[in-house]
């Protein structure tokens, strides 16, 4: 949900500058639930106080939207998957990666053979046309014997 559905929501009047919200409304915003949620992964360092980051008027603005983020914070619990659930999705993507190998390895085979029958079709035809150049050189010596056999 973003910032400006909140505000809609709550029917709090959200400024605007040039007809997007405030910029370093949304980062304050943002820094206040970070922290919120950083209570329960125990931060080594704090984030700045809102009142570094806002005027007075503006915290008497977000004051309801704070208060309700603070009670949904402090009514919500940290909710952890069942082992089950992780060992399953560990098993779906090792499954995907599997496929997706599988997948780009048998690319890789066709590609070889075919480069491999057109390098094997490109040495036969080498081969032909040397076969026919010495052919034809041979043709070309023999007429020129029998025509100088019957001048000469």
């Amino acid at each position: 949900m973003t910032v400006k559905k909140i505000w809609d929501i709550l029917s709090i009047p959200l400024p605007l500058r040039r007809g997007k919200p405030d910029r370093h409304l949304i980062e304050a915003l943002s820094v206040h639930s970070d922290a919120m949620v950083g209570r329960w992964e125990e931060p080594t360092t704090s984030p700045p106080p809102l009142s570094s980051m806002l005027s007075e008027s503006e915290q008497r603005q977000l004051d309801p939207l704070l208060e309700l983020a603070e009670q949904l914070y402090q009514s919500m619990t940290p909710v952890q998957p069942s082992v089950d659930f992780v060992r399953a999705l560990e098993q779906d993507l090792v499954g995907s990666a599997r496929e997706r190998m599988m997948a780009a390895k048998r690319v890789r085979q066709v590609v070889l053979i075919v480069l491999a029958a057109v390098g094997s079709f490109l040495s036969a035809a080498f081969l032909i046309g040397i076969a026919i150049f010495v052919l034809l050189r041979l043709r070309d010596r023999v007429r020129a014997n029998t025509l100088q056999s019957m001048t000469g």
